[in-house]
């Protein structure tokens, strides 16, 4: 509870920068998260689990990721990382091959009486991911629209393009 409303304390969401994909061939998966932050509580993901080397999405590779600098926006903070996976295999072609679902295990601190107590590990699941493995589709189709893969990193230098331009003006 932060004020008198009540929030979510995390919430997390995972987006693919494309919808269809061939075997072996490279994609990014970015995960993003929202976690509350106050003078008198706190949310602390374990974003150890999170990092690229570490985390495990089976059967898909990943082959490199980032993790973007965080965001405050107000009682907030947004963190986001970004995977390159790929997926190797015979058995996939044609099918739908979820990027298997998220834990992510997380803390609350609370300070009472400028004293801080921590609560007990909860965790926040993320459901899988369905991504389509095409059979056959050749390279020149038109007619496959994948969604953008805009990062922190990229609003950032949206941003100051902006600025330059404004300033310029």
């Amino acid at each position: 509870v932060l004020g008198e409303e009540e929030v979510d304390s995390i919430q997390c969401w995972l987006k693919s920068d494309k919808s269809f994909i061939r075997i072996g061939e490279t994609f990014i998966l970015t995960l993003t998260c929202q976690v509350a932050e106050t003078e008198y509580e706190k949310v602390v993901p374990s974003e150890s689990t999170l990092e690229p080397g570490v985390v495990a999405l089976a059967p898909y590779e990943v082959v490199e990721g980032w993790h973007h600098p965080d965001i405050k926006n107000g009682t907030f903070r947004l963190f986001q990382y970004q995977y390159r996976l790929r997926l190797v295999g015979e058995d996939f072609f044609g099918k739908e091959v979820p990027v298997p679902s998220l834990e992510i295990k997380y803390k609350i601190e609370r300070k009472i009486n400028k004293e801080n107590f921590d609560s007990r590990e909860k965790s926040y699941q993320l459901p899988a991911l369905q991504i389509k493995v095409a059979s056959i589709v050749p390279k020149d189709a038109k007619d496959i629209m994948d969604v953008g893969n805009e990062s922190f990193a990229d609003v950032k230098t949206y941003r100051n393009r902006a600025y330059v331009a404004f300033v310029l003006a």
